[in-house]
C-alpha cells in the first residue's frame, strides 16, 4: 500500500567472543563472551519487529577519562565528519507523515526481555592525580516487556556490586519509546567505600578522605520532558584525612560543614530534590546536586547557627549569642531556652566544638556594674548591722531592703562619700539636674549643708563648660533622664569601674554559658573553649556572650 516490498524474517542471531581495543593505547575497550538475539520476527510492510529475548554474557567495558578530559568510549564512537551535500551525494532524512507536521510513526517494536549476566565496567580518571579507579562487577538482571505501544511499560530490574562490595540496584517501570508516559526509576546503592574517590576530595575540597561509606536512595519520575527526583545521599563515618594543597580546592569551611552535618551515629544525610526539564540545556542533574552541596557549604560559612537552629528547634543565628542585663552575667529564661537548643545540637553533633567569647557594652555595662556594686554595698551595710549570731546563718546576698531602708542607707553612703571627697565640684557641675535636685533635698532636710551646699557654691565657669559638652557617658545620660533618687544617681557615679572590671564581666558571661552547657551532662568540657578578643582588649560587641 505504501510502496514498500513485503519482506519478513524469522530466526535467531548471535555474536560471540567480541573483543575491541583502544587503537592508541592498546587497552580493552569493549568485549563480551556472547550476545544472543532469540525469537526474531521482523516484517517490513507494515514495519514490525518482535524479539523474544536479547541475552548478553560476560560483557566488559573500559571507561577512561584521559588527562585531556577526553572519554575513550565517546572518542571511539564519534562518527566521522559528514560528507558534503551535493546533487550527486544527497543526504536522506526522515520525512513527516503525509499532510501533517507530525514526525513519522515508530514501527511496532516489542522485546520480551533483555537479560544481562555477569557484566563489568572498569572506570579510570587520569585527569586527577593520583588516578581514580572504580569497578562495577557482577552486573546482571533484566528488562522485561519493552514495547513501543504507548500504554505498555517495561519492568526494570538490574543489580551489581561496586568495587565488589557495595550492592547496587536499579528498579522501575519505563517506556523508552513514549514521549508522554510516566517513567519511574529507583536507584539504591549501599556501603560503597569512598576512599577510591579520595583524589576528587583532595582536588576540590582540599582534604583527602580517610574513610567513609556512601549510600544512595534515588527516585526519578519522568513524564515527557519533565523530571522530578528525590535524591537522598547518606555518608556514613565520613572523615577527612590529610590536607592537600590544590589550587582548585574550595575555600569554604568543609571540615566545619562535616562537623555540623554528622549526627551521633556518624551519618550525614543530604536530601536534594530536583525538578526541571531535560530538554533545557541549562538543566544538568550533576550540576544541580553540586550546586545544592555548595549552598550548604556557603550556609555553613556565613551562618552555621542557622543550620543548627533549623535542625534542632529553631533560633537561627540567635543561637550564636546570649543577651545579658547590663552589668550582669546571670542567664535569663530566654537565654536558657536558646542554650537548651544548643545543648541538643551539640549532643547530636558530637564532632562540633564551640568557642565561647564574652562581650560587653562599655556604656550600659559600666552603669550596670555600678548599680550592682552599690546594691552589694547596701546589702552589706544592712548585714553588718545584724548581731553576730545572725552573721553565721545569713549572708549579705540574702538581705532584702525595703524602699525606706534603701533610701536611708543611700543617704548614709552619700554623706560618707562627701566626707571622703568623692562628691567633687566637677561631678556636681557635670550633672546639673542631679545637683539641683540634691540642692532641694538639702534645703528641705538641712542634712547636707556642710557638703552639698558648699559644693554648689563652688561651681566654676570651667565646670559649666564641661557640663554642656555632649559625651556618651552615664553621667551625661543622667542629665537627660534624672532618676527617682538623685542622691543614688550621684552616688553611683562615684563608684569606679575599670576596663579590668569590664573584662571580668565578659569572662564571667562566657563562664556562665559554659557552666550551663556543662551542667546538662550532654556536652564534654573538652569541646568548649573560652576565647578572648583577637585584639587583646575587652570585646565590645554588646551585653552578650558570643559562641
Amino acid at each position: 500500500t505504501n510502496g514498500l516490498p513485503e519482506v519478513t524474517f524469522q530466526g535467531d542471531a548471535r555474536l560471540d567472543d567480541l573483543h575491541t581495543a583502544d587503537g592508541e593505547l592498546g587497552e580493552d575497550l569493549l568485549k563480551w563472551d556472547s550476545l544472543r538475539v532469540a525469537g526474531i520476527a521482523a516484517n517490513l510492510n507494515p514495519p514490525r519487529v518482535t524479539i523474544k529475548q536479547i541475552a548478553v554474557d560476560n560483557a566488559y567495558a573500559r571507561v577512561v577519562i584521559e588527562t585531556n578530559h577526553v572519554i575513550n568510549l565517546l572518542a571511539a564512537l564519534k562518527p566521522a565528519e559528514p560528507a558534503a551535500v551535493t546533487e550527486t551525494n544527497p543526504v536522506i532524512t526522515g520525512a513527516a507523515a503525509p499532510g501533517t507536521n507530525e514526525p513519522p510513526a515508530l514501527p511496532d517494536i516489542s522485546i520480551g526481555s533483555i537479560v544481562l549476566s555477569n557484566a563489568a565496567v572498569r572506570f579510570t580518571d587520569r585527569s586527577v592525580s593520583p588516578n581514580v579507579n572504580l569497578t562495577i562487577k557482577q552486573a546482571g538482571g533484566c528488562i522485561d516487556g519493552i514495547s513501543s505501544k504507548q500504554l505498555e511499560h517495561a519492568d526494570l530490574n538490574l543489580h551489581a556490586l561496586v568495587d565488589g562490595v557495595g550492592p547496587a540496584a536499579i528498579t522501575g517501570h519505563i517506556n523508552p519509546f513514549s514521549g508522554t508516559q510516566t517513567n519511574e526509576i529507583k536507584v539504591e546503592v549501599k556501603n560503597v567505600d569512598l576512599t577510591p574517590a579520595s583524589p576528587y576530595a583532595g582536588k576540590f575540597a582540599g582534604y583527602r578522605i580517610a574513610r567513609g561509606k556512601l549510600n544512595l536512595d534515588l527516585a526519578y519520575e519522568l513524564v515527557g520532558k519533565k523530571l522530578e527526583s528525590k535524591n537522598v545521599i547518606t555518608l556514613d563515618q565520613f572523615t577527612f584525612g590529610e590536607k592537600v594543597n590544590s589550587p582548585e580546592a574550595t575555600h569554604l569551611p568543609v571540615r566545619l560543614a562535616i562537623a555540623i552535618l554528622k549526627d551521633r551515629e556518624g551519618k550525614i544525610v543530604l536530601d536534594v530534590p530536583i525538578e526541571g526539564s531535560i530538554d533545557d540545556p541549562k538543566f544538568r542533574i550533576g550540576k544541580v546536586v553540586t550546586r545544592a552541596v555548595l549552598n550548604i557549604l556557603e550556609k555553613v560559612a556565613t551562618s552555621p547557627f542557622s543550620l543548627l537552629g533549623a535542625a534542632f528547634g529553631g533560633g537561627g543565628e540567635e543561637l550564636s549569642y546570649q543577651d545579658f542585663a547590663p552589668g550582669s552575667a546571670e542567664l535569663t529564661p530566654a537565654n536558657k531556652t536558646k542554650l537548651d537548643t544548643l545543648v541538643k545540637a551539640l549532643y547530636e553533633r558530637p564532632a562540633l566544638q564551640v568557642a565561647i567569647s564574652g562581650s560587653v557594652d562599655p556604656a550600659s555595662d559600666r552603669d550596670g556594674l555600678q548599680r550592682v556594686a552599690l546594691d552589694k554595698l547596701l546589702r552589706t551595710r544592712k548585714w553588718m548591722a545584724l548581731g553576730k549570731s545572725e552573721h553565721a546563718s545569713t549572708t549579705p546576698e540574702q538581705m532584702t531592703l525595703t524602699p525606706a531602708e534603701r533610701a536611708n542607707l543611700v543617704k548614709m553612703l552619700f554623706g560618707e562619700a562627701q566626707e571622703a571627697g568623692k562628691i567633687t565640684p566637677e561631678l556636681m557641675a557635670a550633672n546639673t539636674n542631679l545637683a539641683a535636685a540634691v540642692n532641694q533635698i538639702i534645703a528641705r532636710k538641712h542634712r547636707f549643708e556642710k557638703g552639698a551646699t558648699r559644693l554648689m557654691a563652688k561651681e566654676t565657669p570651667a565646670a559649666k563648660t564641661a557640663s554642656s559638652t555632649a559625651a556618651a557617658t552615664p553621667a551625661e545620660r543622667s542629665k537627660l533622664a534624672p532618676p527617682a533618687d538623685p542622691l543614688e544617681a550621684l552616688l553611683l557615679l562615684t563608684i569606679p569601674i575599670s576596663n579590668d572590671d569590664l573584662q571580668a564581666l565578659a569572662t564571667a558571661r562566657a563562664e556562665s554559658v559554659r557552666a550551663y552547657l556543662l551542667q546538662s551532662g550532654k556536652v564534654a568540657a573538652s569541646r568548649l573553649f573560652l576565647s578572648e578578643s583577637q585584639t587583646g582588649g575587652v570585646r565590645s560587641d554588646g551585653s552578650r556572650e558570643i559562641g
